[in-house]
């Protein structure tokens, strides 16, 4: 997939102002070479859909990753839509003294009386990230954001976290348990009992307090 670099610059290396509020501090790594990477600093944000400088910020990320992502565009219309029950969340590096969008997230809470699951709707990276095009790659954003998932499951008291996805082999690495497939997508969960081990393995991976 052809990345829209002209586009992609101009979302990833302007400082954006907007005014998601900040969750939690983490940290990525950034690859130097074959077999070296080099520790980066990021922040995890939550997008606030009734903050108009938010609103701005993904018009203009919908519009410089248009048809560079998978779920990028399902992702900001649903924030501009006000999807009922959803919250949106943000991971930036700051890179060259300007901030970069490492990826973006929709999560779900469907609670219903047969279920109170956080509900991973979509993840998507930034499109050199996914399509692995960038020279200097950033490693780490994904499992990071499956980090702060279960840090919300855990402290929201929900059952666990579950998600469709045809990105089998990236759910599997981390350690979520397949439950089966519907309509070419497979089904994984994290049961609220595995949410400590989970974490902990990638707090360790990362450097993460």
């Amino acid at each position: 997939m052809e990345v829209q670099n002209n586009k992609f610059s101009t979302i990833n290396n302007v400082k954006p102002n907007f005014g998601s509020v900040k969750v939690d501090s983490l940290n990525l790594l950034k690859k130097v070479s074959n077999d070296t990477f080099t520790p980066v600093k990021a922040t995890f944000s939550e997008l606030i859909p009734d903050d108009a400088k938010d609103v701005e910020f993904v018009k203009k990320l919908k519009d410089a990753w248009k048809g560079a992502t998978e779920y990028g565009t399902e992702i900001c219309d649903g924030f501009l839509q006000k999807v009922k029950d959803s919250r949106f969340f943000v991971t930036e590096i700051v890179e060259n003294g300007k901030k970069k969008v490492t990826n973006i997230m929709q999560l779900n809470f469907p609670k219903t009386r047969y279920a109170n699951d956080v509900e991973l709707k979509y993840l998507q990276s930034a499109p050199d990230i996914a399509d692995k095009l960038s020279s200097a790659p950033i490693k780490g954003s994904g499992e990071t954001a499956m980090y702060e998932i279960a840090k919300i499951a855990k402290n929201g008291n929900y059952d666990g976290i579950s998600l469709m996805s045809t990105n089998d082999r990236f759910y599997e690495k981390i350690g979520m348990t397949d439950l089966g497939s519907y309509d070419d997508h497979s089904l994984y969960g994290l049961a609220k009992n595995k949410l400590d081990w989970f974490m902990a393995r990638i707090a360790k991976k990362y450097d993460l307090n």
